[in-house]
């Protein structure tokens, strides 16, 4: 085993995902998956500039991410719309 231990966030507005990335900043060595939700993409520029403020590392599943700042992302291309499910956060 690699020892890895994830734990999920889930956050139904902005102002959550910006306590999600204070709280994991605080853990040096932790990083964010960040999946495709519409509160994440609309708000993309907001979360890679969280992301560099509180010095996570943190994976996108959509490029909107790295086109505002973010690190790297991998997966589809387009943007998710329609609400839904709370987004989710993970840590790892």
């Amino acid at each position: 085993m690699l020892g890895v231990a994830l734990q999920v966030f889930q956050a139904r507005a902005l102002n959550e995902v910006e306590t999600i990335f204070t709280q994991v900043g605080k853990d040096h060595g932790s990083g964010l998956i960040v999946q495709s939700a519409l509160l994440f993409s609309a708000n993309a520029s907001d979360i890679a500039k969280l992301a560099a403020k509180h010095r996570v590392p943190a994976i996108y599943s959509m490029r909107v991410f790295m086109d505002a700042g973010g690190l790297m992302s991998y997966g589809q291309l387009s943007v998710i719309s329609g609400a839904g499910p709370p987004s989710t956060l993970t840590r790892f």
